[in-house]
């Protein structure tokens, strides 16, 4: 069962972060920032509800029932993965990390180390769609990225107004 209070970081998964090589560390951190993101949006219980209200609303057996269900449970899922990849991306950058660079990369490599097949994953994106959620939530980051690092320029230049304006603005 899964403990929502772990993270679980498998050897298999430590080995595909290996194979980055250099960028190595910034695999690891990507995948543990990640799944932080999840563990700090509570994703674990959201899905919960999620399935539990399409069970409640659509609860019935025929098709129709079904494939709303489905639609509910992959467009939360789709929703709570490309959050965790945003905080992924912010927080691994603020930590000293390029993990952004091979996020990309990380997420095939990961669908096809653990054989992800599009049709064994149910109410999860395909591969397709995962590597799309990945490049949106890169693409939204850069902005908080850019922020982040002209907050911290003013800082250092002791314009503290502007860098507070702009710590300010990423808490928001």
């Amino acid at each position: 069962s899964i403990n929502p209070k772990e993270i679980m970081f498998e050897e298999k998964a430590y080995e595909i972060c290996q194979s980055f090589e250099d960028d190595s560390t910034n695999a690891i951190a990507y995948l543990i920032g990640h799944e932080l993101g999840h563990k700090f949006n509570r994703d674990f219980n959201s899905i919960e509800n999620s399935s539990l209200y399409s069970r409640l609303s659509f609860g019935g057996e025929d098709s129709s029932s079904k494939a709303i269900r489905d639609i509910i449970e992959l467009n939360h899922r789709v929703k709570i993965e490309g959050e965790a990849d945003e905080f992924a991306c912010l927080y691994t950058k603020i930590a000293g990390f390029n993990s952004i660079g091979i996020a990309e990369d990380l997420v095939k490599k990961i669908y096809k180390s653990y054989k992800l097949k599009d049709d064994i994953l149910p109410n999860y994106p395909k591969l397709e769609r995962r590597i799309e959620i990945t490049k949106e939530a890169i693409a939204s980051t850069k902005r908080l990225i850019t922020l982040f690092e002209r907050a911290n320029i003013a800082f250092i230049l002791g314009k503290y107004d502007i860098a507070i304006d702009g710590f300010d603005e990423l808490i928001d």
